[in-house]
């Protein structure tokens, strides 16, 4: 009669409890998902099925994984349909993650049992316990270690795709998996006289191989990194090179308006002239006609907001108008110091990607609340260029930096400036701090 011991649940536990829990709370930290234990409940409960699906259909190597991996993402589907692609390689990453972790557990306790005398009953009876434990340890210990070291580029909205990450991962645990399913099997045949008589295996080389396969876990998550930020480096160049193509064109509309002042005032005389003829003539309503019409003329000369700089009021003609075509009330009090030594290509990429994330985030709010304040001020060697605006009253806090903000710390630091960010209350407030005899002083050969 077969004789049932607490602990023969212990395995089970950590089978469809412990590790699924895991497993569900990595995959929802690393794909940035709110964690639901209602929802890591019924993926326990799903594992619990899907493992006895595979014991009735024979279900082995590649299926199994793959079984696993969209049980994971097709859960997460049922609740978000944001960012699946992504949501599927998350899911292939963890999986994976987890079955290297159950192949070392499971060569190490095959190992020690060959070892054990079958006599020593306690020993044999607690050894699947022990590789359970050992097998959420080491799940543990590695989703931290990725968690720790890799967090950046996991969370990161990127363009290169995850799926690049989330191939070759799979493909070392399927080699693990692999290991178990044709090498150790399920069933260990052992003779009182002779010891394990099937499998035989060379517990060296499989242990070697196992190191190779962590070890290759942990370079490919390094290269990918490195790869990454290697792709996100490009693409900042190209959309940096896009905004100089953009700056440039400002630059020339500047250079433009410049020169049509120059021949209005070149033409100035002649119209005062017209003007004392049409008076002296009495034709009072001529001339008032011919005033509204320079008057025109000079208004469409002249820009919309003065800071001191003609690049920079060409720019914030251009993208404020835009901000009160979309009825947003902008205040501009900007000048800027002639003797700052700051480019103009800098100032257009500062000042444009800031007021397009502005214009952006108020432009969610309802059209009395939209608001856009600009200002820059010079305190002795210090320069503050301030860009305010109202936000949505969810944000508490410093937003994940994109390509605008990293363009503008970029052009900072190049200056060897300092950004200050506040938001929350549903004020967005990015202050840019440059000290103007450091700048000086780095200009000068």
């Amino acid at each position: 009669m077969t004789i049932f011991h607490w602990w023969d649940l212990i395995p089970c536990l950590f089978l469809f409890v412990v590790t699924p829990a895991t497993v569900f709370y990595f995959f929802c930290l690393y794909d940035s998902f709110p964690c639901r234990w209602s929802l890591g409940a019924l993926y326990a409960l799903l594992t619990l099925f899907l493992y006895l699906a595979e014991i009735f259909f024979h279900v082995t190597g590649f299926l199994c994984l793959l079984l696993r991996i969209f049980l994971l993402f097709l859960l997460r589907c049922l609740f978000s349909c944001n960012k699946k692609p992504r949501a599927l390689s998350v899911a292939a990453l963890v999986i994976s993650v987890n079955s290297i972790c159950h192949g070392l557990s499971y060569l190490f306790f095959f190992w020690l049992i060959t070892r054990v005398a079958p006599q020593v009953n306690p020993l044999i009876l607690s050894i699947d316990s022990a590789q359970a434990l050992m097998e959420e340890l080491l799940t543990l210990l590695f989703f931290c270690l990725i968690w720790k070291y890799f967090r950046q580029g996991i969370t990161q909205k990127s363009q290169l795709p995850f799926l690049s990450l989330a191939i070759p991962v799979f493909y070392i645990a399927l080699v693990e998996r692999m290991i178990q399913d044709s090498i150790y099997g399920n069933t260990i045949v052992w003779d009182s006289d002779l010891g394990i008589v099937s499998p035989v295996v060379n517990h060296t080389e499989i242990l070697i191989l196992h190191l190779f396969a962590c070890a290759c876990l942990f370079l490919t998550l390094i290269a990918w990194q490195k790869i990454q930020k290697a792709f996100n480096h490009e693409y900042t160049i190209q959309l940096l090179s896009q905004q100089t193509q953009a700056q440039e064109i400002y630059i020339e509309e500047t250079r433009l308006r410049y020169r049509q002042t120059q021949a209005f005032r070149h033409d100035i005389q002649n119209h005062l002239s017209v003007l004392e003829t049409l008076l002296d003539a009495g034709q009072t309503s001529q001339a008032r006609e011919y005033l509204s019409h320079l008057g025109q003329i000079s208004g469409r000369l002249s820009a919309s907001f003065q800071t001191g700089n003609a690049v920079v009021d060409a720019l914030l003609g251009t993208k404020l108008s835009l901000a009160e075509q979309g009825e947003i009330s902008v205040r501009c009090t900007l000048k800027i110091p002639e003797s700052s030594q700051i480019l103009d290509i800098d100032w257009c990429i500062l000042l444009a990607n800031a007021v397009d994330n502005a214009v952006k985030a108020a432009g969610h709010l309802p059209p009395d609340r939209r608001k856009l304040l600009i200002s820059g001020r010079q305190k002795g060697n210090f320069y503050l260029l301030s860009i305010e605006n109202s936000c949505s009253p969810s944000i508490d806090g410093p937003p994940k930096e994109g390509i605008g903000l990293s363009n503008i710390r970029a052009v900072t630091e190049k200056y060897h400036g300092t950004v200050k960010i506040e938001a929350g209350n549903g004020r967005f407030k990015l202050q840019l701090l440059f000290v103007l005899s450091v700048i000086h002083s780095s200009d000068t050969p």
